[in-house]
């Protein structure tokens, strides 16, 4: 499987670089998600963690040094987070998929956009978490 396949029907891919940014997963996750994902021959993925909290989104994205920052973001809760840069709509449920099939934490998923780019990345992960969290208690409350 590779997230690169193309699909005939929606094969469009924002103009953004082409990455994955994975927040909040265990040590022995990231090893996982690095090994399979040199399997599948995607190599554009950069782990996350704390000290990369107080950077802007798209200075990560764009970067091929992340840099840590000196800020302590130590009370942050490390939620699994993947920030997913040019990808078709198509890669997109590739990726679900991927994550479903190798039994990952099921983590919180954004995409770049115009808006969230210019974000401190934890400010993303909150707003990210904060919808989940609506939307999960919103479910509940349709379902009783």
């Amino acid at each position: 499987m590779s997230f690169n396949k193309i699909d005939d029907k929606n094969n469009e891919k924002p103009n953004n670089p082409h990455k994955i940014l994975i927040f909040g997963y265990s040590n022995q996750d990231m090893i996982k998600f690095e090994s399979l994902f040199k399997n599948i021959g995607e190599n554009n993925f950069v782990f996350l963690n704390k000290s990369n909290l107080s950077q802007k989104v798209y200075d990560i994205i764009n970067s091929n040094n992340i840099t840590e920052s000196n800020t302590s973001n130590e009370d942050f809760p490390n939620i699994p987070f993947i920030l997913l840069s040019g990808f078709s709509h198509k890669e997109i449920m590739n990726f679900f998929n991927f994550i479903k099939e190798n039994n990952f934490p099921k983590p919180l998923v954004a995409l770049l956009t115009k808006t969230n780019k210019s974000w401190f990345l934890k400010d993303l992960i909150k707003d990210v978490y904060q919808e989940h969290t609506i939307m999960k208690n919103k479910k509940i409350n349709t379902s009783i």
